[in-house]
């Protein structure tokens, strides 16, 4: 789900644990702004007014993770929260039994 330069993204398990990895290279890409556009590559974004139509800056991609804690499968209530910038494409999770994660990813 997107509102803005703001994606939330949510997932869970069944009672199998797993590690999964999350693509999020369709977010960079498809900045909503008509004015910006996001590489993927690079995470470099380029601003593209009439009147700016050379500039370059980076578009810096921060994380806003709650995921399952180190006793998740034994305790439900035990998790995490960890802020971040994103360096890449993807992001990898661990999903305890009965697991999940949500992520708020906001460009800034």
């Amino acid at each position: 789900r997107r509102k803005g330069d703001t994606w939330y993204i949510g997932g869970i398990t069944n009672w199998n644990e797993r590690d999964i990895t999350v693509d999020i290279s369709s977010l960079i890409t498809n900045h909503p702004s008509s004015d910006i556009v996001v590489y993927p590559a690079t995470l470099w974004s380029v601003v593209c007014p009439a009147s700016l139509l050379s500039v370059v800056c980076p578009a810096t991609l921060w994380s806003e993770l709650y995921s399952d804690g180190a006793n998740a499968h034994r305790r439900g209530s035990d998790y995490r929260n960890e802020k971040f910038k994103i360096n890449n494409s993807e992001l990898k999770l661990h999903l305890a039994p009965g697991g999940g994660f949500v992520a708020k990813i906001s460009l800034r």
